[in-house]
């Protein structure tokens, strides 16, 4: 009874409300409705999306800042959001540009911060015209067993090593560096030593180079310069001609082979020659058929073929190994192993040794060989190079033996004591028991390669390796330390298609503490130069002939984000 009286009560109220209070109060709500911002308002929420949507639209498919003011652009926006008002070039390039950057700079910095280590690449680049100029500098490190990079660069308006000094001090990992990776030009090298750091050669430059060694033999050599030719002449005609290249495609529908199109190599990367003789070689039978029936077309013997596949068989394990040391996840580690892996394949007796001596001195003089007047080895200065040779080791896949000579195994073994002991005072990284080890893909082509020369150069490591110590529960630094690298070197390595990153965190990093601290500052050093060579295949986009007024200070701005704001998934708020 009681619910009901007051039900009854409020409808009274209701109904006593004259029409001047219900138009009143009907007014306060419209009033009330109108002030409640617009989220389709210049600074509401709707519109600050889109905003935001647009701007990394801009940076992430490289295009221009213009691209607002395009017809085609600003009718799209109409149509699919016709509340939304667009903003001007102006607006972008001046408000939503610096505010993006400075956000995903923040995010860069808090990154770099978690990181007890970080190693770079650098080098520099210019526009044809010289109105732009950069210098790229990319940051590599580890965290929780994955290995990571970032885009730093910066415009070079200032002195390389004033500018690589402004980079690294904006980024607060000057204390943070363990090594240079740069390529074998005097300024680069000037600049790292200048500034007190380590510096290495990008590896991959000093295999291409050696390369080109063996092509100028190929060159030089008639019989295979003429062979050469006349595989360009048999592709450039088929390229041409569309009747020949769908009697081609024919005879490869016939015979059951991929109707893949014939390659043309390049004059600047020899790794494209190799790509043409390959894809040749796997077509031998159309050419061969066609070339029966079509008289315009160079014709090849048996013998012709014979001396591709045995220069297909030289190129292949240099080809694989280039294609490795420019994997963003190969470090320093693999540069020994590597270099070890060609050697022995070019070692090997067989045919063209001409071009396999020449590409093998190459490198070995690369690699910082020398001879005296008779020949003879006098010394190896990548066996004395410190960041690579402790590197090898503390990569679980290649350790100590068969890639480093054996005579130099304890010697070796007390260079990682000593490191293991410098890094005992760093602070920990977060343990997340969620990593799982993951496989990397192994170097194809590259293990049985491995298998074969692990095989000939079989050596006991254990023999040269101190037994373990005990563990005591009171042990000091230097003791510790060597109980946890003979611990190590005593279990057995990792495939080749393994990843020494992940094998360096979780139970390990608990089992092995100060080798896992170790890992993340020898391990975090790539293998080449590769990844500021990748920024500026990005940059010649940027700047393109349609773009030449950009300013340098937003080029350097729609590169940086072009790159990080991808890394984080557009995830930097």
């Amino acid at each position: 009874m009681e619910q009901s009286s007051s039900s009854t009560v409020a409808t009274i109220d209701e109904n006593l409300l004259s029409d001047d209070d219900i138009n009143n109060r009907k007014m306060t709500d419209i009033i009330t409705s109108l002030r409640a911002k617009s989220p389709w308002e210049s600074d509401g929420e709707k519109t600050q999306q889109i905003n935001k949507s647009i701007i990394e639209f801009i940076c992430a498919d490289i295009q221009p800042l213009s691209v607002v003011d395009n017809i085609g652009f600003k009718r799209l926006m109409t149509i699919a959001l016709p509340k939304y008002n667009l903003p001007s070039r102006f607006f972008f390039t001046n408000n939503m540009l610096p505010k993006i950057y400075e956000k995903v700079e923040a995010r860069v910095k808090k990154e770099l911060n978690i990181a007890n280590f970080v190693s770079i690449t650098c080098d520099t680049w210019s526009s044809r015209d010289g109105a732009h100029s950069l210098l790229s500098v990319t940051g590599h490190y580890i965290i929780d067993g994955i290995a990571k990079f970032i885009v730093l660069g910066r415009h070079t308006a200032a002195e390389l090593k004033e500018l690589l000094r402004f980079v690294l001090n904006n980024f607060e990992i000057e204390e943070k560096i363990f090594l240079i990776v740069r390529d074998s030009a005097e300024v680069m090298i000037k600049v790292a030593n200048d500034l007190g750091f380590k510096s290495i050669d990008c590896f991959a430059h000093k295999l291409n180079l050696s390369i080109w060694d063996g092509m100028r033999i190929i060159s030089d050599e008639n019989n295979l310069k003429c062979l050469i030719e006349r595989i360009k002449k048999f592709v450039r005609k088929l390229r041409k001609s569309k009747i020949q290249r769908n009697e081609f495609e024919n005879i490869q529908k016939i015979i059951e082979l991929p109707q893949l199109i014939l390659i043309k190599d390049s004059e600047v990367r020899w790794s494209s020659t190799f790509d043409m003789l390959d894809r040749f070689i796997s077509n031998r039978q159309a050419i061969s058929l066609l070339s029966a029936k079509d008289p315009s077309l160079p014709k090849f013997s048996s013998d012709d073929w014979a001396v591709l596949l045995t220069l297909k068989q030289i190129l292949l394990p240099i080809y694989k190994a280039t294609n490795e040391l420019q994997k963003r996840s190969t470090s320093i580690s693999s540069i020994i192993p590597l270099f070890k892996l060609v050697c022995f394949s070019l070692e090997k007796t067989g045919e063209l040794m001409n071009v396999k001596k020449s590409i093998l001195e190459g490198l070995k003089k690369r690699m910082g060989e020398k001879f005296d007047a008779s020949g003879s080895l006098k010394r190896l200065a990548w066996e004395d190079n410190r960041e690579l040779v402790l590197s090898t080791i503390i990569d679980p896949r290649f350790k100590l033996s068969p890639y480093l000579p054996n005579e130099r195994h304890l010697e070796y073994t007390n260079w990682l004591i000593e490191e293991a002991e410098k890094v005992s005072g760093i602070r920990d990284q977060q343990l997340d028991e969620e990593n799982v080890e993951q496989e990397l893909d192994a170097p194809q082509g590259m293990e049985s390669l491995a298998a074969e020369f692990e095989e000939n150069m079989a050596s006991s490591v254990e023999s040269l390796l101190v037994a373990p110590l005990p563990s005591p529960s009171e042990l000091n630094v230097r003791q510790r330390a060597e109980v946890e690298v003979n611990d190590y070197l005593h279990t057995k390595k990792l495939p080749l298609g393994a990843d020494p990153f992940s094998y360096w965190f979780s139970q390990n990093a608990i089992k092995w503490p100060m080798l896992s601290k170790l890992s993340t500052k020898l391990l975090s050093a790539p293998a080449s130069s590769s990844e500021s060579e990748r920024v500026f295949s990005t940059t010649g986009l940027i700047v393109s002939n349609l773009r030449k007024s950009l300013k340098v200070e937003n080029v350097e701005k729609l590169l940086f984000l072009h790159h990080n704001m991808k890394i984080f998934n557009f995830d930097y708020e």
